[in-house]
């Protein structure tokens, strides 16, 4: 046109930018203009060295994402461990926690302690917390029952209850007997407990004529018996 030649306009190639992680938003200050969402950013006029100091807003990623796949492993594992131990340390403080106890009232006589039902689920007698009692005592809760059952139920009689002198064994048996002796004594004994029976009489009189308290037997020595054989 009109004699004069243009010359074609020279074809940009597009420039591919890498995203530089060490780059942050936060060091763009809010003022810096925006072009076609690039910010521009110079000295005296936003040029570095003849060339435009280019920023690239990006979102800036949390600690989750920029963690390795061996460090995402290693702190799902921590919180599995962590939720195991808590759940460990759950699990024995209710068990070191002592058993709940159910408190119960000793009536008098043969009444029971009755439920909502009706039906008496424990006897609360005198003579069955006595009995009861007894049992617990003869226990060694110290014990596991599974390496040593016998220890397990009677250590606690067998520590309470040495044998006595001049018995060559000991076991409850021979405790109740000494125990229904004693009774026996202290009933013979006892002149204020009316006795009902003919045999219960003649008990304490050979009772009081094996102790001798007035010492007749020494007084008359062998001569009754002679007597007796005589008739």
């Amino acid at each position: 046109m009109y004699g004069i030649q243009l010359t074609p306009m020279p074809r940009y190639k597009r420039t591919e930018f890498e995203e530089d992680e060490t780059s942050s938003t936060n060091s763009v200050p809010a003022d810096a203009p925006m072009a076609g969402g690039v910010g521009f950013r110079g000295s005296g006029g936003g040029i570095v060295d003849g060339l435009p100091n280019v920023r690239y807003p990006h979102r800036k990623r949390n600690f989750w994402q920029r963690s390795s796949p061996l460090e995402k492993s290693l702190m799902v594992l921590s919180l599995l461990l962590l939720l195991v131990v808590i759940i460990l340390s759950a699990i024995l403080d209710a068990r070191s926690q002592p058993p709940s106890l159910k408190v119960v009232h000793v009536t008098s006589g043969n009444q029971n302690f009755t439920s909502k039902n009706g039906n008496p689920p424990y006897c609360v007698t005198p003579a069955c917390v006595t009995v009861a009692s007894a049992i617990i005592n003869a226990m060694d809760y110290t014990i596991d029952p599974c390496d040593d059952f016998y220890q397990y139920a009677c250590g606690g009689w067998i520590r309470s209850n040495p044998i006595p002198e001049g018995k060559s064994i000991w076991g409850t048996f021979g405790k109740l007997w000494q125990e229904n002796q004693l009774v026996m004594k202290n009933v013979l004994e006892d002149e204020t407990i009316e006795l009902q029976s003919k045999a219960e009489r003649k008990a304490r009189i050979y009772y009081y004529s094996c102790l001798d308290k007035n010492e007749t037997v020494e007084e008359l020595g062998a001569q009754p018996l002679l007597d007796f054989i005589k008739q």
